[in-house]
């Protein structure tokens, strides 16, 4: 039977535990869309991707770099709401994997502008490989350049998480627009911004590791064979993939964390039942 909770505080291990809880259920159809939605276009857009060094001298292939780019990150935003989607269904329900695409798409329209937001910082890497310099640029360059980019993608996304950090289920779950959401999701936060965004930066650094295992075998390579900065551009391009396909698992568990964040959040905030059982879709 189903437990009515009264509104109350966010609790962040409940929210935790819930999400491990869909992990084991919906096992299924998550990975599916991990394979479907991350794995195999990741592994079709680091084959087809012209390297850097290309890029900074041709144009096709600068323009064939961008559309792969642009499509690997409208598919991921298609993968992150279907995800949600698939974490917000009540426990009883069938189907989760398609009425999670449908979901999905049908929350494209009111979540572009809020993900092209977020995601701005994406377009920075494409005009650097545009410097004529690039192909024969110093690796200290380099570095120091995507260091910098990292950081300040990573400090908006820490403040968009402060503030709309669960805009998706809320468009998902009650089909609201673009600025209804944005409100709905500053209203459902309140109390509950710090812990969530704790929960947030557990997952960054749990995804960042495998990216800096990559840089010290990286940094190996170089000290012992001297290879240049193009040469490393190549080797990067394969290097990384592993990381990346790892990062992104993490990255699903954290949007099954952010659907169960939601869950609790109208818990804490409406009085939503505390079970997986309840339906959230309004």
């Amino acid at each position: 039977m189903t437990s009515m909770a009264t509104a109350g505080r966010f609790e962040g291990g409940r929210a935790v535990g819930a999400a491990f809880a869909v992990l084991g259920k919906r096992w299924l159809a998550l990975a599916t869309l991990y394979v479907c939605l991350s794995v195999a276009p990741l592994i079709a857009g680091t084959l087809l991707r012209p390297t850097a060094a290309t890029v900074a001298h041709d144009a096709n292939a600068f323009a064939l770099y961008c559309a792969i780019t642009v499509g690997l990150i409208i598919v991921g935003w298609f993968r992150d709401a279907a995800i949600v989607s698939v974490a917000l269904q009540p426990a009883q329900a069938g189907s989760t994997l398609w009425r999670g695409l449908a979901d999905a798409a049908s929350s494209l329209p009111a979540m572009l502008p809020i993900w092209l937001i977020a995601d701005a910082p994406a377009a920075l890497p494409l005009w650097m490989l545009r410097t004529p310099t690039k192909a024969g640029a110093s690796l200290a360059t380099i570095g120091a350049e995507s260091l910098l980019i990292a950081i300040g993608t990573w400090l908006l996304r820490v403040i968009l998480t402060v503030i709309w950090g669960i805009v998706v289920p809320v468009v998902i779950a009650e089909r609201r627009g673009t600025f209804a959401s944005v409100a709905r999701s500053v209203r459902l936060m309140t109390g509950a911004r710090w812990p969530f965004l704790a929960l947030y930066i557990v997952t960054q650094v749990v995804a960042a590791i495998p990216a800096i295992l990559t840089g010290f075998v990286l940094a190996f390579v170089i000290a012992t064979r001297g290879a240049s900065a193009a040469s490393v551009l190549q080797t990067e391009r394969l290097l990384v993939l592993a990381p990346v396909l790892l990062a992104g698992i993490v990255g699903l568990v954290w949007y099954v964390v952010v659907a169960t964040s939601y869950r609790e959040m109208r818990r804490a905030h409406d009085g939503l039942p505390a079970d997986d059982a309840a339906d959230v879709f309004t």
